[in-house]
C-alpha cells in the first residue's frame, strides 16, 4: 500500500520516523499489508480556511483539491492508495487551543 504523506516542514524527521514505525506495524498487524511511504515536505504555516455550518474552521475544499492535484501530477491518478496531510499542531488552524473544534478532516 502506497501512502503519500504531505508532511509539514515543522514536523521533525524523528517525529515522522516514529510515526512511520507505528503506522507500519498497524497495517501489518491488522491487514498483513506492507506499506510504502512517499514524503512531500509542505509549508502549512498559512493556508486558506472557511467556517462550516458547525462553526468549525476547516481548510477550504479548493485548497485540499490543489494538494491532491499536486500528488496526482507527481505520481499519476493510480500511483497511490491515499494522501495524508500531516500538519504540525503549531500550524493547525482548526482548533487553536485544542479544547474545541476539530482535530482532523477526512475528505475521502
Amino acid at each position: 500500500m502506497r501512502h503519500i504523506i504531505l508532511l509539514d516542514n515543522k514536523i521533525s524527521e524523528n517525529e515522522y520516523k516514529k510515526w512511520v514505525v507505528e503506522d507500519t506495524e498497524f497495517w501489518k498487524k491488522h491487514l498483513d499489508i506492507t506499506t510504502i511511504y512517499e514524503v512531500i515536505r509542505t509549508d502549512y504555516s498559512d493556508y486558506p480556511t472557511y467556517i462550516d455550518a458547525d462553526k468549525d474552521i476547516r481548510p477550504t475544499h479548493a485548497y485540499l483539491q490543489e494538494l491532491n492535484d499536486m500528488v496526482v501530477k507527481k505520481y499519476g491518478e493510480f500511483g497511490f492508495d491515499f494522501v495524508m496531510v500531516m500538519v504540525h499542531e503549531d500550524n493547525w488552524m482548526s482548533d487553536t487551543d485544542f479544547t474545541k473544534g476539530i482535530w482532523g478532516t477526512n475528505y475521502s
